[in-house]
């Protein structure tokens, strides 16, 4: 099952009323495709959305990047918030410096962070 399939599944079966979800995308830039929404349509239509082609590789030392970016869009938002990074990069580099700031950022935007292997 691919990752796509993985987080339309996921939503049409756990997704709660109460709920709030955003999509976004990193190829060689974020994109948000939709909004905090509580609407279950609006987030499948942009899961659907989705085109793995459509999207650029991300370098292993740019892993960081988007969670970054991710973490300066969720932070002015109340409450505790999650961040699922799909992706199929390996990153067997060095990078305690990015990791660490990444790390520091989602704490400070009261993030957690699940990273889900889209390779399997």
């Amino acid at each position: 099952m691919n990752a796509r399939a993985y987080a339309v599944g996921f939503v049409e079966r756990n997704m709660t009323a109460s709920d709030s979800i955003s999509v976004m995308t990193f190829g060689t830039e974020l994109k948000v495709l939709q909004n905090m929404t509580g609407d279950r349509e609006a987030v499948l239509a942009a899961l659907r959305s989705i085109s793995p082609s459509a999207a650029s590789p991300v370098k292993p030392q740019n892993i960081f990047e988007p969670m970054d970016a991710a973490a300066k869009i969720l932070e002015p938002m109340d409450g505790k918030k999650q961040l699922w990074f799909y992706s199929a990069v390996r990153d067997d580099h060095d990078n305690d410096s990015n990791r660490g700031h990444t790390i520091l950022m989602m704490w400070r935007a009261n993030v957690a962070v699940y990273v889900i292997d889209a390779a399997h």
